[in-house]
């Protein structure tokens, strides 16, 4: 399996994993600001990170709100960029070629596209843990979002 296609593997169940949890937070009568807090917490960095990668500036702040009723689109319009990316990376770069980019801070880093991908995949899945151990506390039991039940 190729790299391109593994990580195209991985943002599937991103988005399907992220697509669980809108369901149940948009069930709720009360949900936990800090769920709330983290999902938005998602997409913002998920938007940001391809902005690193199109070497455009942020259009969302690192904690910026949004609507509920706004997650499920833009879960599914990160996947579709996302995507666009990784089969026909408008720059013809390779998931090796390193990218360039200013932190939130304002420091500079550089670090592979491949790097980059796999940090995305990766924050999402600490903070939908993060919604899961808030749900938990509140009785409320979260979705299975292991990548195993995603396959199975």
């Amino acid at each position: 399996m190729s790299s391109a296609h593994l990580f195209q593997e991985l943002f599937d169940y991103n988005k399907h994993a992220n697509g669980q949890f809108i369901k149940l937070l948009t069930s709720l009568e009360t949900t936990p600001e800090k769920a709330i807090s983290f999902i938005d917490h998602i997409f913002n960095a998920h938007q940001i990170w391809l902005n690193r990668i199109q070497l455009e500036g942020p259009n969302f702040g690192v904690w910026q709100s949004h609507q509920p009723d706004q997650w499920f689109e833009l879960n599914e319009q990160l996947h579709q960029r996302t995507l666009t990316y990784l089969n026909a990376d408008p720059a013809n770069r390779t998931l090796d070629s390193t990218i360039t980019y200013q932190n939130s801070k304002g420091q500079s880093f550089s670090n592979s596209l491949q790097d980059i991908y796999f940090h995305v995949i990766n924050h999402s899945t600490h903070h939908r843990s993060q919604i899961a151990l808030l749900l938990r506390q509140n009785k409320i039991i979260p979705p299975g979002s292991d990548y195993i039940f995603y396959k199975r």
